[in-house]
């Protein structure tokens, strides 16, 4: 319930500041070394609750894993959940994290 709340905080700021209607999205889901949250339960319920903060801000979204305007990258290890909102990954080369970071 923390992930979702906090990945609305993410989602009206991102919403906000869009300049356009529309927006095209992708949701990339990682776990290591844990079983303990389902990748589909996560996903549905990323995706509901991007659906329902899109209607609030009155902004048409849809799915598109090639080329989308925004991914939610949803990484878990263990115990620790990192979530990210990147815009345009496509144009990153689907950066990887861990280099990105370093």
């Amino acid at each position: 319930q923390d992930i979702i709340a906090f990945l609305k905080e993410m989602l009206y700021g991102y919403f906000k500041d869009l300049k356009q209607s529309s927006c095209t999205y992708a949701i990339q889901f990682k776990r290591r070394n844990t079983e303990s949250l389902h990748r589909d339960e996560i996903i549905n319920s990323v995706g509901n609750t991007l659906e329902q903060v899109a209607h609030k801000c009155k902004i048409e979204i849809t799915a598109n894993l090639k080329q989308p305007g925004m991914t939610i990258l949803i990484e878990m290890y263990k115990s620790v959940v990192g979530l990210s909102l990147v815009k345009d990954i496509a144009q990153l080369g689907k950066f990887n994290v861990r280099t990105a970071v370093a």
